[in-house]
């Protein structure tokens, strides 16, 4: 390399280091790996319409195990990640999907949902924990839907999804470790897929696309030390999905969970 090139890259050093010399560091009591771990508890409603008319309800309470855990610095969640197991026995009242009557019964329903989510914008934030952030994400929720009955049979479905909202929180008066905390975001779901099991009754599956509309969580929760408590509500919409070869199709759908976790954090 001749001489000429020298003055370039002292030049590019310095320049780096300076700006590095006034970046913003973390401060190291702000920096925080967290593992929740909650009991949930959630009142659940599935509902099915066909020419604005109700099909089908069902209704009930379901309960789960969730983890969930994340980094952040400086009041920034530079992720969130969470986990959830649910099962749960419901009431049913309706029709199956070709509108044949079935009798009130039970309907079973088991699954996982999960996703990640980081923060790409700070509105606010404050020396004392108070934040508003912008935050996007992805996510899945799977779950067994299992008609009980001799007219019954077996749904499985995926749903795939991203999502943008806003995270605050702020601190109570009085202490550092205790937050109030909400989220209200849009879930898009951008690939659903449904499973219809018919060999209970001696017919083949039916492979299913429902449709996508987009859909809202919202929650509220505390932190009291490692203590945490949080109500949620969530609406799940799916649009009707298109007719089968075999003339089936996924009326227009709409799940509405609504419920409480409380745990501890690590």
């Amino acid at each position: 390399m001749n001489n000429a090139g020298w003055p370039a890259i002292v030049g590019a050093v310095l320049l780096i280091g300076t700006a590095e010399a006034k970046r913003e560091k973390p401060d190291p009591a702000l920096r925080r790996h967290y593992v929740n771990v909650y009991a949930v508890a959630e009142h659940f409603e599935w509902h099915e319409f066909l020419d604005d008319q109700t099909l089908l309800i069902e209704s009930g309470p379901v309960y789960g195990v969730e983890v969930s855990g994340g980094y952040t610095e400086n009041n920034r969640i530079w992720f969130r990640y969470y986990g959830r197991l649910f099962r749960g026995d419901v009431d049913y009242d309706g029709a199956l999907q070709d509108g044949t009557p079935h009798s009130r019964t039970t309907t079973e329903y088991c699954g996982f949902e999960g996703g990640l989510e980081g923060d790409i914008w700070t509105f606010a934030h404050s020396a004392r924990g108070d934040v508003l952030n912008l935050i996007v994400g992805f996510g899945c929720r799977a779950w067994e839907r299992n008609l009980v009955g001799p007219t019954g049979y077996v749904e499985t479905w995926k749903s795939f999804y991203i999502n943008t909202g806003l995270w605050g929180r702020c601190a109570l008066p009085g202490s550092e470790n205790h937050h109030l905390r909400s989220k209200l975001e849009v879930r898009l779901p951008v690939y659903n897929t449904e499973k219809a099991d018919f060999s209970r009754l001696g017919a083949p599956p039916v492979h299913l696309r429902p449709g996508w509309a987009p859909s809202l969580y919202g929650s509220l929760g505390a932190d009291i030390g490692r203590l945490s408590v949080e109500g949620y509500l969530q609406a799940l919409w799916f649009s009707q999905s298109k007719l089968t070869d075999e003339g089936f199709y996924q009326p227009e759908s709409l799940g509405i969970m609504g419920g409480i976790k409380a745990g501890i954090s690590f």
